[in-house]
């Protein structure tokens, strides 16, 4: 929301208490946690981050239309100065599905979580939001996708390699714009795992992601399955003669 930092401070008393945690001061309170779902592998609803990064020659940018005053720089230079009230990235704009607050770190590091942190603006933590990272700052692979009731959000996942980290926004919401005071990067020795690189392959306009293990240009082979008792659903408006269930009746003259 635009900057009245009143009548945000009644609502983050909880995110105020972890965030205290996060730099030292206080303990880990697992309630102010707001996340609440994720993708496979990433834990949404994670705490007690350590191992932080040294963000000194972190870079963040945006597409929303930031002021000067509420550049994304702003939620490193609060990590590296330890201010955690300081000056905010917002988005400057109602949160909408796509604006993205994204971290250029220099060079590729060794990371396995993320943290969001607001103390003044709590109403305006991301609803939803997909966590992704890249190696060159144009192809993508996401790691987490979660929703969200609260600041500070914390988010885990397996073990990656990358230069870039990016925090795109899925859902939209209104009023409320996006404010963030500070973002940390984590390499959690706690969590352990290996490190995980899907393979991403860039044509113009489309981004494909293969997760480890995964085969986009396999070939039929083996057995059908048995289709008789299966049902098909779909979230588009498909109607009349172009429904579901035709993808999987046998005839090849529907659709």
């Amino acid at each position: 929301m635009p900057r009245v930092l009143g009548q945000h401070r009644a609502a983050v008393g909880i995110a105020v208490a972890s965030l205290t945690a996060v730099v030292g001061l206080g303990p880990v309170v697992a309630g102010a946690l707001g996340t609440a779902a994720s993708a496979a592998s990433a834990n949404c609803t994670a705490s007690s981050p350590t191992g932080q990064l040294n963000e000194s020659g972190f870079t963040g940018s945006t597409n929303a239309p930031s002021s000067t005053t509420d550049a994304a720089q702003n939620a490193i230079t609060n990590v590296v100065n330890n201010t955690p009230t300081g000056n905010r990235f917002s988005s400057d704009e109602a949160q909408a599905s796509g604006l993205y607050f994204q971290v250029n770190m220099g060079s590729a590091q060794s990371f396995n979580e993320i943290q969001m942190a607001a103390v003044d603006y709590g109403g305006d933590y991301a609803r939803g939001f997909n966590v992704n990272v890249s190696s060159n700052g144009s192809s993508w692979t996401t790691v987490a996708s979660c929703t969200s009731t609260a600041y500070p959000q914390i988010v885990s996942f397996p073990s990656q390699t990358a230069q870039y980290v990016q925090v795109v926004l899925t859902q939209s919401v209104s009023p409320n714009w996006w404010s963030m005071q500070q973002f940390f990067v984590y390499n959690n020795p706690s969590l352990g795992g290996t490190t995980t690189t899907a393979a991403t392959t860039t044509t113009t306009g489309a981004t494909t992601t293969t997760a480890a293990g995964a085969n986009c240009s396999a070939t039929a082979s083996g057995t059908q399955l048995s289709q008789s008792g299966w049902t098909a659903s779909t979230n588009t408006p498909a109607s009349g003669g172009d429904v579901a269930s035709n993808a999987i009746d046998g005839n090849l003259t529907t659709r």
